[in-house]
């Protein structure tokens, strides 16, 4: 017998009304929400958790991956301001504008929230998206759940920055996941920090040297390791004697599957003991380690890829394809793609990184059949490989900042903000290259 519970219909409370409503506080999240705001848009950010940035902060993913122009190594006005507040309070290793990576996650923290505080963005932590409320494609609201129940947020224009487009595929947005051929995504990874770090001997960044690798298949076969840890990536902390540690690995996850990801979760912290001995029985500089702490939640790179009005190929980013109607100008990272195999090493059809500038265009952030409804992040459309690439948060800065300039645009304008003509386009491209304050 199907056992079910029919919930009593009940009224709910409308929180309140907004220009742009943006659900997701990680950085593309924050940077939409801060770039609406300062168009002098009423915006609510909405975010599960108690703190912004997601995978920047409370995620322990560091650092920030290079992926800008000169001068700007975010391709985002909103994201210079951040690397120079960072520089200012000292959370950056690399002390220059141009590639501040390695940072403090919760000064970076700090600053992304005083950030939306000092602009006016309205913040609501702690509460859950649950469901959209649509009427002839448009979205009229969210339904939101958080300690004081079930309510109603209504908008006129609404960003899903959740990363795993909750919010449109709730909508009935057509998505994708993973490889086209098997549907099979990569794995995901608790982050964690060592301490008791020798700098004058730690090796950093991918360590996989060839005797490290035999060790580390050593022990794999006699179980001191579990598959599918494998790949040895070390990051040099901002705090001395630190280390970020990027090994746990768990595959065969469906990130928007709620079992799937607890088991991910259990799974990525039993290694983290296994990872440590490893360490410290092998790797120059890692004697003494020891965990201090991991991240909040186990970190995806991909999961659902919403379908949108274009879907940005991998043969477009190698071939660095300029769409006349970009949103994202300059973006550049390797197709950086973990094995969803769980093997050390890469797949055999990853392509290979051509180093060039590309562009995401507008129909990439515009979901099929939705009106006033924009994605931005990970869960924008492309192919399994180009997310490979584009999913790296400098370029979600980037994609952010775009997409809440569109929304502002949009509303301002009294035009549905996912059908923008060329012309209004270059307007809106207009000002994201000016940095809008």
């Amino acid at each position: 017998m199907k056992r079910v519970y029919i919930e009593k219909q009940k009224e709910l409370k409308i929180y309140g009304d907004y220009d742009v409503v943006v659900v997701g506080g990680g950085t593309a999240g924050v940077f939409a929400a801060i770039s609406a705001t300062e168009q002098g848009k009423k915006t609510l950010i909405v975010e599960q958790f108690g703190a912004l940035g997601g995978s920047a902060t409370v995620g322990l993913v560091c650092p920030l991956m290079h992926s800008g122009v000169a001068g700007n190594p975010y391709n985002s006005y909103i994201g210079s301001r951040v690397a120079k507040k960072l520089i200012e309070l000292g959370a950056t290793r690399e002390m220059n504008e141009k590639n501040p990576r390695t940072f403090d996650p919760l000064v970076l923290n700090i600053i992304l929230e005083q950030m939306c505080v000092d602009a006016g963005v309205n913040v609501l932590m702690h509460t859950y998206f649950c469901d959209s409320i649509i009427e002839d494609g448009v979205v009229k609201g969210i339904i939101i759940e958080n300690k004081a129940g079930r309510q109603v947020i209504t908008g006129k224009v609404f960003i899903d920055c959740t990363g795993d487009g909750d919010v449109a595929a709730l909508c009935g947005v057509p998505f994708d996941k993973g490889r086209e051929d098997n549907g099979l995504m990569q794995p995901v990874t608790v982050e964690f920090m060592v301490g008791g770090v020798d700098e004058s001997r730690a090796l950093f960044a991918n360590v996989g040297t060839p005797e490290l690798k035999a060790k580390m298949q050593e022990y794999l076969a006699d179980g001191r390791v579990s598959f599918p840890v494998g790949l040895l990536i070390l990051i040099e902390a901002l705090e001395p004697h630190t280390a970020y540690v990027n090994m746990t690995n768990v595959i065969g996850v469906d990130p928007t599957n709620v079992f799937d990801m607890t088991r991910a979760e259990l799974e990525a912290r039993r290694q983290i003991p296994q990872i440590v001995r490893f360490l410290k029985e092998n790797v120059p500089g890692y004697e003494n380690c020891c965990a201090l702490t991991s991240s909040a939640y186990a970190g995806v790179r991909e999961s659902r890829r919403i379908r949108g009005r274009h879907t940005i190929t991998v043969e477009e980013i190698k071939e660095a394809i300029r769409f006349e109607d970009w949103i994202v100008d300059g973006a550049m990272y390797h197709f950086g793609v973990h094995s969803t195999a769980g093997t050390v090493k890469r797949p055999d059809d990853q392509p290979k990184s051509e180093n060039k500038r590309y562009t995401i265009p507008y129909g990439c952030f515009t979901p099929e059949g939705m009106k006033n409804l924009l994605v931005a992040g990970r869960c924008i459309s492309g192919d399994h490989y180009a997310c490979s690439s584009y999913r790296v948060m400098p370029i979600c800065f980037a994609m952010g900042e775009g997409v809440g300039t569109c929304a502002a645009y949009a509303f301002a304008s009294g035009v549905d903000a996912t059908s923008l003509t060329l012309e209004q386009i270059k307007e809106v491209q207009t000002l994201i290259k000016a940095g809008v304050m």
